[in-house]
């Protein structure tokens, strides 16, 4: 029925209604409803948060710990058991992610939405990425019960890669853009907002860079050491490998002024470089190579001299 409502709500943004009757409230009322349908209901925080909470407690009160620890296990248990009955809901977050998808790559809809609206889509699509993952190693976990019986519902792990395809895409079409891109600290106090929105931007291009790029680096060095020998495993870094080829590609072909207003960039770069795959490999020598004759270039003069560099205010 959700599913149903959201291609409703697809269809009439795309077919029913005037775009000159789209309003910024228009854009608010359906951008909170598709980014309230990218979360897991009932997802439980992550067992390391009540553990170092329980840790912290330096009252020596046992009995407090024995009880978080049991209100955690019921919450975990009533999330298997709720996946185990609606495994269904999985499909909910997949078409919210289609139908964001197909808002935000379509020119007409992306520009009516304006910029902010199309972060705040894409920031919610990260977020969900995020708890599909968790909620996946969650359910992983607990392989034995579940059980769908003859429905197959789509695994958290296919709707965060399937989360992850459109994230790339986004990315891309960020760092095309010169009021993001254009904008640095030189410029800073021009803008307002628009200063504003862009240093949201890059945050964003740069929270989801280091998230994708992080978890390639994680699966690669499980799959290496024969720690997940589950048969969608290779699938999963194999197509986790091409996206983010595809997205440094992107990064490569920018000019030196914007590729440098990046310098996070090459840290996490230098972590890819053992990378099982040889195109990623190269194109990771490529983007450092650049970044080390620009903005780390500097740096590195003045560290062999002794000198210090100014830094940008």
């Amino acid at each position: 029925l959700a599913v149903l409502g959201l291609r409703k709500l697809h269809q009439f943004i795309t077919e029913e209604i005037s775009k000159e009757f789209l309003s910024d409230d228009t854009w608010a009322t359906v951008c909170h409803m598709l980014r309230r349908c990218l979360s897991v209901r009932g997802l439980p925080p992550p067992t390391s948060n009540v553990a170092t909470e329980t840790k912290g407690n330096n009252s020596g009160n046992e009995d407090e710990e024995i009880e978080k620890r049991r209100e955690a296990k019921i919450m975990m248990d009533e999330f298997v058991l709720e996946e185990r009955v609606l495994s269904g809901r999985r499909y909910i977050g997949s078409c919210a992610t289609e139908i964001i998808g197909s808002l935000l790559s379509n020119n007409t809809y992306s520009q009516c939405m304006g910029l902010g609206w199309y972060l705040f889509l894409t920031t919610g699509l990260g977020n969900g990425i995020y708890e599909w993952e968790a909620a996946a190693k969650i359910m992983d976990s607990h392989a034995e019960l579940d059980q769908n019986g003859s429905s197959h519902p789509p695994h958290y792990l296919e709707n965060a890669l399937y989360g992850r395809k459109w994230m790339t895409k986004f990315l891309l079409h960020l760092i095309s853009r010169e009021d993001v891109m254009g904008v640095t600290s030189s410029n800073a106090e021009e803008g307002g907002n628009s200063k504003r929105t862009a240093s949201v931007a890059q945050n964003l291009i740069k929270d989801q860079t280091e998230s994708i790029l992080n978890a390639l680096i994680a699966k690669e060095a499980v799959l290496s050491g024969g720690k997940d020998t589950k048969k969608g495993a290779s699938t999963e870094v194999k197509h986790l490998t091409a996206l983010v080829n595809q997205l440094l590609d992107g990064y490569n072909k920018l000019d030196d002024n914007h590729l440098f207003v990046m310098p996070w960039l090459c840290p996490k770069l230098s972590a890819c470089i053992q990378s099982n795959d040889k195109d990623l490999r190269s194109i990771v020598h490529i983007l450092v190579q650049r970044m080390f004759n620009g903005p780390l270039s500097d740096k590195m003069k003045s560290a062999k001299s002794g000198t210090p560099t100014l830094q940008a205010t």
